[in-house]
C-alpha cells in the first residue's frame, strides 16, 4: 500500500511538472511573439516616421527650385523692361516730352513700342501676351497690340501704377485682377511693371506694363520631380491666388489652406475631402510671391499606408 501511494505521489509531482513546462513553454511563445511583434511595430514606425521626414525635406527641396526657377525667370523679364536705359535718346525723350509737338510725340511714341516690340521679339519670353506703356500723366503712350485706352485719371490712381511709382524703378509683380484697377485680358495670368525715368528728374518718367499668360507655372506643374496628384498654387504678397494647377475639394477647404500659409516658409499636413495632404511653401525674396506645393498621402506613402 504504501508503494502505490508512493508512486501515485511520484505520477502527480512529474505530471505538475509537465504541466509548467507547458505552460511555459506557451508563455515563452507568446513573449517571443510579441516581442517580434513589438520590434516589428517599433521598425515600421521608425522607418514610416524616417520617410516622412526625407518626403518632407524632398518637398522643401522642391518648392526651393521652384522658387528659383521662378526667380530666374522673372529676373529675365525685369531685364527686358530695362531697354530704354541702353539708349540716352529715349531718357531725352522722357524728360521733353511735355514740350513735343504733336508729330514729335507722335514719333516717340512709336519709337518706344518698336524698340520694346523688338526686345519682346529678339528674346522670346515665355508666357508674354503684351505690353502697355504710360507717361508719368498716366496717358497711354502705345501698346503691342489695339489696347483701349483709360482715362488718364484712372491709370494715374490706380493701384498697380501708385505701386509702380513707390517702387521707383524696382519691377512689380502683380496678379490678374488683384484689384490694380487694370483690364486683363481673359488669357492674362499675372503682369510686371517698372518705373523709367532720367535720375536727376524724378516728376517725368514712363512706366511700362507686360501681361503674362500662365505657360511659366504649367511647366513647373509638369515636372518630372512631381507626382501625378501633386499641386502647384502661387500666391501674390496678399495671398491672393494667381495659379493653381488644380482644386481643394471645398472652397472653404481651399481658404483654410490659404489662411494657414504664412511667414517666409513652413509646411503642415492639410485634410482636403477626407484626404490627407502635405504642404510645403516658401516666399520669394525678390517677387514676395508664395509658391506652395501640396501633395497627396496615398502618393507619398503609397503601400506603406
Amino acid at each position: 500500500m504504501g508503494t502505490n501511494a508512493g508512486r501515485w505521489a511520484i505520477g502527480r509531482v512529474r505530471a505538475w511538472f509537465s504541466q509548467i513546462r507547458t505552460t511555459l513553454l506557451f508563455s515563452y511563445l507568446i513573449v517571443i511573439l510579441l516581442c517580434i511583434a513589438l520590434v516589428g511595430t517599433a521598425s515600421f514606425y521608425i522607418s514610416y516616421e524616417t520617410m516622412s521626414e526625407r518626403i518632407e525635406s524632398a518637398g522643401s527641396q522642391i518648392v526651393g527650385q521652384i522658387e528659383n526657377n521662378v526667380d530666374n525667370d522673372f529676373h529675365s523679364k525685369r531685364n527686358l523692361l530695362l531697354a530704354p536705359y541702353y539708349d540716352q535718346e529715349y531718357i531725352d525723350g522722357i524728360n521733353s516730352y511735355s514740350e513735343m509737338n504733336d508729330e514729335q510725340r507722335f514719333r516717340f511714341r512709336q519709337d518706344l513700342v518698336n524698340l520694346y516690340l523688338k526686345s519682346f521679339n529678339a528674346t522670346p519670353i515665355r508666357g508674354f501676351k503684351r505690353f502697355q506703356i504710360y507717361y508719368s500723366t498716366g496717358e497711354l503712350l502705345g501698346a503691342s497690340d489695339d489696347y483701349k485706352a483709360q482715362a488718364e485719371a484712372k491709370v494715374r490712381n490706380s493701384d498697380w501704377f501708385l505701386r509702380t511709382v513707390a517702387a521707383d524703378g524696382g519691377v512689380i509683380f502683380i496678379g490678374a485682377g488683384g484689384g490694380d484697377g487694370a483690364k486683363n485680358t481673359d488669357d492674362s495670368f499675372y503682369s510686371s511693371s517698372i518705373l523709367i525715368r532720367d535720375f536727376s528728374n524724378p516728376e517725368r518718367f514712363i512706366v511700362v506694363r507686360v501681361e503674362y499668360g500662365d505657360e511659366l507655372f504649367r511647366a513647373i506643374g509638369q515636372s518630372d520631380e512631381l507626382s501625378s496628384g501633386s499641386r502647384i498654387i502661387v500666391l501674390d504678397p496678399n495671398n491672393k491666388l494667381v495659379y493653381a494647377s488644380g482644386s481643394l475639394q471645398g472652397g472653404a477647404a481651399a481658404s483654410e489652406l490659404v489662411e494657414r500659409v504664412t511667414g517666409d516658409k513652413g509646411k503642415f499636413w492639410f485634410d482636403s475631402g477626407g484626404e490627407d495632404m502635405l504642404v510645403t511653401y516658401t516666399r520669394s525674396d525678390y517677387s514676395a510671391w508664395k509658391i506652395v506645393l501640396v501633395m497627396p498621402r496615398s502618393d507619398i506613402f503609397g503601400p506603406l499606408d
